[in-house]
């Protein structure tokens, strides 16, 4: 913007602040600009440490900061906090789907089936396909971790698996 501007072909209204920048801008003017800037630029990056340091603490606790997988659903709390629980209508058969596939006897085509068979949907109701059955079946935040970042964090949500199936 500022290279615009100093072609000329762009100028700047601050209303709040009564100033316009243009190429004929006094160089009082330009320096409240880049100051203005700075102090926007500041306030950005304290804005994105405190979302970090906020999903940090969270993770810390327990919490999950992101979409609920298949078989639990994001909910709010009476007191307007986010918490994450077995979906009533989907966390028994993904526990089912576990437990059958544990036994060793089904493959992810087998399981894939099984859960067609079944009712599972994905959230926006379609059938699962054998790739969304194998990421659920290796993701472990259905025995008490999730993933953040490549590292693993036990989580305050209820189980729908042992960690031995």
């Amino acid at each position: 913007m500022d290279e615009l501007r100093k072609q000329g072909t762009l100028e700047i209204h601050f209303v709040r602040e009564g100033m316009v920048i243009s190429d004929k801008a006094s160089s009082s003017d330009i320096m409240r600009w880049d100051f203005a800037v700075l102090a926007a630029k500041a306030y950005v990056t304290q804005l994105s440490e405190n979302v970090k340091r906020s999903l940090e603490w969270k993770v810390r606790n327990g919490q999950c900061i992101r979409a609920a997988p298949l078989g639990y659903r994001n909910i709010r709390t009476a007191d307007g906090k986010s918490h994450v629980e077995p979906d009533p209508s989907r966390a028994h058969i993904v526990t089912r789907l576990f437990n059958e596939y544990a036994t060793g006897l089904y493959t992810f085509g087998d399981m894939t089936a099984k859960a067609k068979g079944l009712g599972l949907l994905t959230l926006k109701g379609h059938p699962l396909k054998k790739s969304s059955v194998h990421y659920m079946f290796n993701n472990r935040f259905y025995c008490g971790e999730m993933e953040v970042n490549g590292e693993f964090h036990s989580h305050n949500y209820e189980h729908l698996v042992t960690q031995d199936i």
